[in-house]
């Protein structure tokens, strides 16, 4: 008899696995076409994550099934279905924090701007999935939650008092995250000088790569503090520029008309495309025996800054001698 009941619950497990085979080899691949064909990457991630899991939890729902035909007591069932549902809430709370961390970073990726792509908002959704997750598995074993919340609210306030600089860091991370006005790949100068891209907002400093690939690392609260410039807020652009200083005998008119073509036919060399309206020249102001000169350039990235003014140097130089204009000593300016 005994081996009857075991062979049944056998053939339950292989049919729940064979059927779990089905599901991610055939249905499951059929979804993601249908899935695919839709602008939503919901449902893509829903099913990946489903594919994942599909066939330890078909065996629990196999399992789940058979063992109720094996002869023990009622407890031991009863241990068993609960196991199982707490196997099924586990499951369920590492499948949900991946699909919300994925939705996030999609949106990240859709509207980079809008919601900055921090390991901070991610680490948080999880961390708050799997809270979520814990108190429904202390819950199912009968484990009240309240007096767990209370002890944790008294001795929160002694871990508060021992961690005010990292809580410091945490919120004042979530509050340049709310404001929106440093995000993800934002090209930023702090008060002290320093500046590059931003890699990343974490829940305690903040990453940003410099032009000399260098990794600078500040802590939150600091950022929150400082006086910060961000180039690509609102205009996704940056600006280079130089001085030119000119003798007072040139033709202003003819040394404008020159350094413009100049400037533009650099600007197009180096982007690739047509420098209509990304190019100005500006004569600035009198010196005792110059006129200053101001020539700046709009790019749309930052490695293109200093090559831009490299080649204009260069060729400017070549053109004023080959149009006989005169440029004049800076330091008598």
């Amino acid at each position: 008899m005994e081996n009857k009941v075991f062979l049944q619950l056998a053939l339950i497990l292989g049919g729940a696995l064979l059927l779990g085979l089905v599901i991610r080899t055939w249905i499951i691949p059929f979804l993601f076409k249908i899935a695919n064909k839709t602008k939503q990457q919901g449902d893509n991630l829903i099913l990946k994550s489903f594919k994942k899991w599909i066939l330890v939890l078909m065996l629990a729902l196999g399992f789940y099934v058979g063992e109720k035909n094996i002869p023990m007591s009622d407890k031991y069932h009863v241990w068993i279905n609960q196991s199982i549902l707490l196997f099924y809430i586990f499951c369920a709370t590492l499948m949900t924090a991946e699909i919300v961390s994925g939705m996030i970073r999609v949106k990240t990726h859709e509207a980079e701007s809008t919601v900055p792509s921090s390991s901070i908002i991610n680490k948080m959704a999880r961390v708050i999935i799997y809270g979520l997750g814990l108190v429904l598995m202390l819950q199912t074993v009968g484990i009240s939650v309240a007096p767990i919340l209370t002890a944790m609210g008294v001795g929160g306030l002694a871990v508060a008092l021992a961690l005010q600089d990292t809580l410091s860091n945490l919120f004042a991370g979530l509050q340049i995250i709310a404001s929106g006005k440093i995000n993800r790949k934002d090209f930023i100068r702090l008060d002290n000088g320093q500046e590059g891209f931003v890699e990343d907002i974490s829940w305690r400093i903040t990453t940003i790569r410099n032009a000399a690939d260098q990794v600078i690392i500040v802590p939150n609260a600091k950022l929150s503090n400082m006086i910060t410039t961000n180039y690509l807020l609102e205009k996704k652009n940056f600006t280079a520029h130089t001085d030119v200083f000119i003798e007072r005998s040139n033709d202003l008119r003819k040394v404008e008309t020159v350094t413009l073509e100049v400037a533009s036919q650099t600007l197009e060399q180096v982007t690739g495309k047509a420098a209509a309206g990304e190019v100005a020249v500006r004569f600035h102001k009198f010196g005792e025996n110059s006129v200053e000169m101001k020539v700046n350039f709009t790019v749309h990235e930052f490695a293109q800054q200093s090559l831009i003014v490299h080649r204009f140097i260069l060729q400017l130089k070549e053109r004023f001698e080959a149009e006989g204009i005169r440029m004049a000593n800076p330091v008598k300016a």
